[in-house]
């Protein structure tokens, strides 16, 4: 393996808990629900347990109307637009930017902690640094702007709503390599997500660090260059690339 200078980084779920960040988000908007004027004026009011149910439908049926290859089919506020089109049968479109609003103020309060000290070494190393990441760009940019607001760690972002494709397609890959400026194989592309991160970051030639968070088993014909079992091992990732481990 050539020397690695430079680290691709997904960002939900491999620099932050994003399933526990998303549930205190989705808390978050049922209490803005809850409170709102047109809700109580209307009687729409909901139990925590039916506000899941159809936020849970409002996101399948607008996943149901999009490729999902696509930066939209992450888009809380169509999610919120669809739910206040479920609940009241018309579109209601203060209501739906409040709940996206209020989902998207928990973003401030996502632990970043172990992410910062992992960035912090790998900085003072001397590796150069990337965010990849399917989403759409102004939710990553609320997030990064708690976790690296000045561009400290990371030179550049790459959504995939910029590209106008989501990993594991090779384009956003290939656009990644080339704003690099250095070869494939002078890259690890770290993640955790075993298709979208790993087996699309192998097939371009790139090393991969695996961020195992469940624990699951693969059994493809792809090798990852190193596995974590979470966050907190991140600086391992130094051990992995420079082949000690």
């Amino acid at each position: 393996m050539d020397k690695v200078t430079f680290i691709f980084f997904d960002l939900d779920d491999t620099l932050y808990d994003a399933e526990a960040a998303y549930k205190r988000a989705l808390l978050s908007s049922f209490k803005c629900f809850s409170n709102h004027e047109m809700v109580k004026e209307e009687s729409k009011v909901l139990s925590w347990e039916t506000y899941e149910k159809v936020y849970g439908q409002a996101r399948s049926e607008v996943k149901a109307l999009l490729v999902q290859s696509v930066a939209s089919s992450h888009s809380r506020l169509l999610y919120f637009k669809k739910m206040t089109e479920i609940i009241f049968s018309r579109t209601c479109p203060s209501l739906a930017l409040a709940l996206d609003q209020s989902y998207s103020s928990e973003w401030s309060n996502c632990d970043f902690s172990q992410a910062i000290e992992a960035l912090e070494f790998f900085k003072k190393a001397g590796f150069r640094m990337a965010i990849v990441t399917n989403h759409i760009c102004y939710t990553q940019m609320e997030k990064l702007a708690v976790l690296d607001p000045g561009g400290k760690y990371f030179e550049w972002v790459l959504t995939s709503e910029e590209v106008g494709v989501e990993k594991p397609n090779i384009k956003i890959f290939e656009t990644a390599i080339s704003k690099s400026g250095v070869s494939a194989n002078q890259i690890t592309m770290v993640g955790d997500s075993w298709e979208n991160d790993i087996v699309g970051a192998l097939k371009c030639g790139m090393n991969a660090v695996y961020v195992d968070l469940k624990n699951s088993k693969k059994e493809l014909n792809f090798k990852p260059t190193g596995n974590l079992k979470s966050i907190k091992e991140l600086k391992e990732i130094v051990r992995v690339i420079s082949g000690e481990c």
